[in-house]
This record gives C-alpha cells, sequence and structure tokens, in this order.
C-alpha cells in the first residue's frame, strides 16, 4: 500500500494517522492502493464513489 500525504506510520504497513470529512468531504477513509487504478476500482467498489477531479493528477503523480 502506498501512502498519499503525510501521516505517520506504525512500524506495520497501515497509516496511524486519524482520518476525518471536513467541509469538502462528507467522509474521509485510509484506501489501500498500489496503483491509481487500484485505487479508482476501490473506490467505485467500496463506496460507489470517484475521486475528486482536482485530485487526480497528484494521485496519478503519487501512485
Amino acid at each position: 500500500m502506498r501512502q498519499v500525504g503525510s501521516a505517520a506510520r506504525s512500524s506495520g504497513s497501515r497509516p496511524t494517522g486519524e482520518t476525518a470529512g471536513a467541509d469538502d468531504a462528507a467522509r474521509a477513509a485510509w484506501i489501500p492502493a498500489d496503483s491509481y487504478a487500484a485505487l479508482v476500482a476501490a473506490l467505485n467498489t467500496q463506496y460507489g464513489g470517484t475521486i475528486f477531479a482536482s485530485h487526480v493528477d497528484i494521485l496519478r503523480g503519487s501512485l
């Protein structure tokens, strides 16, 4: 799993930072993804969601 952003990690592979939806999102969650395509598929399958258009380039570049 790759991490996008700057949350602390434990000695394992899971992020330790809390997530929370704010004024720009109804919810926030850690989504394991090794590629942009895997992220898109996971969001669609698990949440029926998509990536915010303004986040596409940074996520493609990070994964």
